[in-house]
């Protein structure tokens, strides 16, 4: 693990999913999600379609899908042209709505390529009814 951590980009979230949450499956735009032990959802182009429908449809096909967290890497989207543009603003309107997901923990990462600190963020997503067990 310290050697993946020097050399995988956010791999400390990738330990954090790893250890916390293993109770349904992960949306993230990281490409690197094969590092998560537990199932995962990534697909850009997928969740580019997903966000140009309404949030009842977002919520409903993160449900079809039995989605339960969210990773939200804020530096690599805000950084990421085509992701910017296009999903994060359905991210964004997600994280602002206490009633669609609930934040888990916001880590801040060293950037391997660069100076500072890269945010990532869990989120919960929350149903009216509990989702099929995994």
């Amino acid at each position: 693990e310290e050697y993946l951590e020097r050399r995988v980009e956010r791999y400390a979230a990738f330990r954090y999913a790893n250890r916390n949450l293993s109770m349904g499956t992960i949306l993230t735009v990281d490409q690197r999600s094969y590092y998560i032990d537990g199932p995962t959802y990534q697909n850009h182009w997928g969740m580019k379609n997903i966000s140009l429908q309404s949030r009842e449809a977002q919520k409903a096909w993160l449900r079809e899908n039995n989605i339960r967290y969210v990773m939200m890497p804020m530096s690599y989207l805000e950084d990421s042209g085509a992701l910017s543009e296009d999903i994060l603003p359905m991210l964004e309107s997600w994280r602002r709505d206490p009633g669609f997901a609930k934040r888990i923990t916001a880590l801040d990462i060293p950037r391997l390529r660069g100076k500072g600190l890269e945010r990532v963020e869990f989120y919960e997503v929350l149903y009216n009814e509990p989702l099929a067990a995994p």
